[in-house]
């Protein structure tokens, strides 16, 4: 297989290629500096692997991603990083990177990251699939029902609690029940935060 190495220092990807060529499953190693050279090399070579850093002038690991995406390129994407935020290792796998490794991981889970993805589409390890699976967790959690969508629907158009009882032939009562439990679901104290929430999620007028 042939991979391309994204990443601004140029030692580092130096070393990067002396550790893949130590594997005999990988064929031809290609190099950028950044994400304007990135997208321009793997256009022409079609890696089937490529190691993306994160912090890069010109253009960064974010954007170049993006714009790999919208070229709709079959080259498996592992963000090898310094960075170990899990709101970025969350972000970067919902934007479709197949593995995300920090730059200290040893040289041999390195090739098997890059094997792997090539066979099986991903690769992640013990502490990324934690991250993964935490979030996860919390998204089944703050998912709403059809009634609980509704009725923050009708919050978003500020109406009453009346005007929504009649809406959802309850009464005012049971209204305002269901307006606390969702605000207790949501972790929200106030109608204002519901509708910052609504039209964060898409889920307001």
């Amino acid at each position: 297989m042939n991979v391309t190495i994204v990443d601004d220092h140029k030692l580092f990807r130096k070393g990067i290629v002396s550790i893949l060529q130590a594997s005999s499953s990988i064929g031809l190693i290609t190099e950028a500096s950044n994400g304007i050279e990135a997208i321009e090399i793997i256009k022409k070579h079609q890696p089937d692997v490529v190691l993306m850093d994160i912090s890069m002038p010109d253009m960064d690991g974010f954007e170049c991603i993006r714009k790999l995406k919208n070229l709709n390129t079959m080259s498996k994407i592992i963000v090898l990083s310094m960075h170990n935020e899990e709101a970025m290792i969350v972000r970067l796998i919902e934007m479709g990177c197949n593995g995300y490794l920090l730059k200290d991981c040893d040289p041999e889970e390195l090739i098997l990251a890059v094997t792997q993805s090539h066979s099986k589409g991903n690769y992640f390890n013990a502490h990324v699939s934690k991250i993964l699976l935490q979030n996860l967790k919390g998204q089944k959690e703050d998912v709403l029902n059809e009634r609980e969508k509704h009725l923050l629907n009708l919050i978003c158009q500020e109406l009453t609690n009346a005007q929504i009882a009649e809406k959802m032939f309850l009464s005012v009562r049971t209204i305002e029940d269901y307006r606390k439990k969702l605000m207790e679901k949501l972790k929200i104290k106030s109608s204002t935060g519901l509708i910052k929430y609504a039209l964060k999620n898409g889920l307001g007028i």
